[in-house]
């Protein structure tokens, strides 16, 4: 929010003047610093919103003054008015400030010239206040009941009305992109603007670039005051910048082709699909050496046949709320899915990280495989008769800790789907004509690596955990 005003006062009055006319002057709005919006030139690249004007003006003898205040374009067209209101009764001939509202604010652009005043609606006395300091002249608009500002040649006075006219601009450049991989594309975050140009952020402007200097829109508007996005149109393997610019009124009023002034564009982002994008302390990636080949249940003939499964769906591993803490502590959530399970919260520290965007990265990785409910075998049931020798013997090779892979075709019918799991229990059931074991398992596809851990190895004193 800001304000142009004059401020020296000396009283002037009218009478006689046959409504619903107008009294006014031009003035220039003044130029608007730092606050250009990107694409436009000149006094264009600077637009406001004008909500609300303060006169010196009052009705003498009258409550019934049936007032307007009003900005119009230098040409006096397009006209903004107040509501209609009574200006108070008084026996002196000092004007007082008042100050109305505009039934909506009035796009204006810095460095432009436009016109202020109110409109008379009786024949009641007005005093209004003017500022010989100040050049120009009053002028009346008697000649016609449009609501355009038509100039008579008629001046009241060579002085200017003591005016204020409050207005809104453009915000400042948001700070701080930060560009990471997200659930499915890159994940931009950012600090909101410190100055909102007087009022609320209502979205963001996101542009992309492959070098740094030839820029895409890839979202014009996204109508929300969160400061993430998820730039979901980004290909692996591509090296992206990015910028960012904040809207508000002012420019959502004066059109799509403007937002607020860009921020520094951010530093170059590798966005790879690879688990792990950037070398820190934590990686989310499987449990088994993949040199090592686990035993393999499966109902193809491709593993150990089994007779019996069961599949079971759900959140022992499930977390949509991440935090990761490095030299400083980063967040990463998954909205949908705290939606739908609720927020299930999971915590890392101690991470090697030294800038915001790696430890970042870090919670988005384990995020990424954590914001879904597991899919996982619980138990599988073997019945040995019909196993020859060698499926026997390795069959009674697995015990407790073993790794197992199991392939399984929900009723031979659809995709394949592929899950590794520990063995957590053990159980044979013999009879006088047959035998059989039951495994339990546990999910072991992703597990969180911490470097340093007493569980999974300290890295400088070579050992294993």
């Amino acid at each position: 929010m800001a304000t142009f005003s004059n401020t020296s006062r000396t009283s002037y009055n009218f009478n006689g003047f046959n409504p619903p006319y107008k009294i006014g002057n031009a003035f220039t709005f003044p130029t608007i610093t730092g606050r250009d919006a990107p694409g436009q030139t000149g006094s264009a690249a600077q637009p406001c919103l004008i909500y609300s004007v303060s006169i010196d003006v009052q009705g003498s003898n009258t409550s019934t003054a049936s007032t307007q205040f009003g900005v119009w374009n230098s040409n006096g067209s397009s006209g903004y008015y107040s509501n209609v209101f009574n200006l108070s009764s008084t026996s002196g001939t000092n004007a007082s400030s008042t100050t109305a509202s505009l039934t909506s604010p009035k796009p204006v652009f810095g460095n432009t010239g436009y016109k202020v005043g109110f409109t008379k609606r009786n024949t009641q006395t007005f005093t209004w206040d003017v500022d010989d300091s100040k050049s120009g002249n009053i002028y009346e608009d008697n000649a016609g009941t449009t609501g355009n500002f038509d100039d008579d040649a008629v001046s009241r006075s060579s002085s200017s009305l003591v005016f204020k006219i409050n207005y809104y601009t453009l915000p400042i450049a948001p700070t701080a992109i930060v560009p990471s991989k997200g659930i499915g594309g890159v994940l931009i975050s950012w600090t909101a603007p410190t100055d909102n140009g007087g009022t609320a952020i209502t979205g963001y402007r996101i542009d992309r670039s492959p070098d740094g200097s030839t820029w895409t829109n890839i979202v014009a508007n996204t109508s929300s005051v969160a400061t993430s996005y998820t730039d979901t149109t980004a290909v692996g393997g591509s090296t992206y910048y990015y910028r960012v610019a904040a809207h508000n009124l002012v420019s959502t009023t004066h059109g799509g082709s403007y937002s607020g002034p860009y921020s520094t564009a951010s530093a170059a982002f590798l966005y790879t699909t690879a688990t792990a994008n950037n070398a820190t302390s934590v990686l989310v990636a499987n449990v088994f050496n993949p040199n090592i080949t686990p035993l393999t249940f499966a109902d193809d003939g491709s593993g150990l046949p089994f007779n019996g499964i069961e599949v079971a769906y759900g959140s022992e591993q499930l977390f949509n709320y991440v935090t990761a803490e490095g030299t400083t502590t980063e967040t990463a959530e998954a909205t949908e899915s705290q939606t739908l399970y609720g927020v299930r919260s999971f915590g890392v520290t101690g991470l090697l990280t030294t800038t915001p965007g790696d430890t970042l990265q870090v919670a988005n990785e384990i995020l990424w495989a954590s914001y879904n409910p597991q899919v996982r075998i619980a138990s599988l049931t073997v019945v040995t008769n019909n196993l020859s020798d060698t499926e026997l013997t390795t069959l009674l090779g697995v015990d407790l800790d073993t790794l197992v892979q199991v392939k399984f075709t929900p009723n031979s019918v659809g995709d394949q789907f592929v899950r590794v799991g520990r063995v957590i229990g053990v159980a044979w059931e013999v009879t006088l004509d047959s035998a059989s074991v039951t495994f339990q398992f546990q999910a072991a596809e992703n597990q969180v690596f911490t470097l340093d851990s007493e569980q999974f190895g300290i890295l400088d004193k070579d050992i294993l955990g």
